[in-house]
């Protein structure tokens, strides 16, 4: 008799539009797929319960070998889950396979994007099938530091974001139920308000030139992935394991009908041609800010953090491909 392989649901309630349990007790029954592998559920609100149900479980999970970790929640839950320390051998290079249930979704619309698969249901009937393959994502080191002193480092997916998208993404939280459109509300609350945060960015070119770009930024978004949100084509250069991070920026001045214009085509990616959105590529930057909030895969960062150093670390987190 073939052994049937673990596997950890990891389903956060509170995800988006808080309909998570509800995703899975329909996968166990148009997918059954609680007879094909033996799933191990944490039902979870918030990280501190996920931390806490590791602990506690601590000698049984590393027990167990675990063919794959299932996430039905948003980003941010994946984001806290790499930056944990758990000490869990077990799970040390356990793939992720992620099921969409928050707001924005840009790890599963990134991967799934290159997959070329069309919807869920697809990227499902890879593990149902038994057929998919294992492939490695790079991540982002970010060093974070209060003036002259470091205080952390985190690891990172998907994005780093200042100005524009960062106050987006935590002046919408209240809004998690709108689903996507709460990120539509808020990229128009922010271009009427049209704020500007002064700071200097350091990167290395591709000619090996090191660059200082300084000034008033209305936006700043860093890519390792390609969207940032289901609808968010943000870099379309941007590739899983390709080395690289896809800084996109917007300096001062810029007029409200000029910043309407490149929202507009955000979501299909070309708003990277206009002539006020610079679009770069780099093996890491520092950036130094005065003020404005600092988002990492769409979660605030203490604002007592004016700086960062980020590199890209090659081909660190496994993920389930096609």
């Amino acid at each position: 008799m073939l052994e049937i392989s673990n596997i950890l649901i990891i389903v956060n309630t509170d995800s988006g539009k808080k309909n998570s349990l509800k995703i899975w007790n329909n996968l166990k029954l148009t997918k059954n797929i609680n007879s094909l592998y033996n799933c191990e559920l944490i039902l979870t609100s918030s990280y501190e319960e996920m931390y806490s149900y590791f602990m506690k479980n601590k000698e049984e999970i590393n027990n167990k070998h675990y063919k794959f970790i299932m996430f039905i929640s948003g980003d941010g839950t994946i984001y806290r889950y790499i930056n944990m320390d758990l000490s869990l051998s077990s799970l040390e290079n356990v793939p992720i396979f992620h099921y969409p249930a928050g707001s924005g979704n840009g790890f599963y619309r990134s991967i799934t994007n290159e997959m070329s698969l069309k919807n869920i249901d697809d990227y499902v009937d890879c593990i149902i099938r038994d057929n998919h393959n294992i492939k490695k994502m790079d991540l982002m080191n970010i060093l974070m530091s209060s003036g002259d002193n470091p205080r952390d480092s985190v690891k990172a997916f998907l994005s780093v974001t200042w100005g524009m998208i960062a106050d987006v993404d935590i002046e919408t939280e209240d809004y998690r139920w709108m689903g996507y459109f709460r990120f539509v509300y808020g990229v128009i609350m922010s271009i009427i308000k049209k704020r500007g945060y002064y700071g200097t960015l350091k990167y290395k070119a591709e000619d090996g030139e090191d660059k200082v770009i300084e000034g008033n930024f209305i936006l700043f978004l860093a890519n390792n992935l390609s969207h940032i949100t289901h609808n968010s084509n943000a870099s379309p250069h941007s590739k899983s394991d390709d080395g690289y991070i896809f800084i996109s920026y917007i300096l001062a001045p810029v007029s409200r009908c000029e910043l309407l214009k490149i929202m507009l085509n955000f979501d299909n990616g070309t708003y990277i041609n206009h002539s006020k959105v610079k679009y770069v590529k780099t093996k890491g930057f520092s950036l130094e800010k005065s003020d404005g909030k600092i988002v990492i895969d769409g979660e605030l960062i203490d604002n007592s953090i004016n700086k960062i150093d980020v590199e890209i670390e090659s081909k660190s987190l496994r993920f389930v491909s096609n």
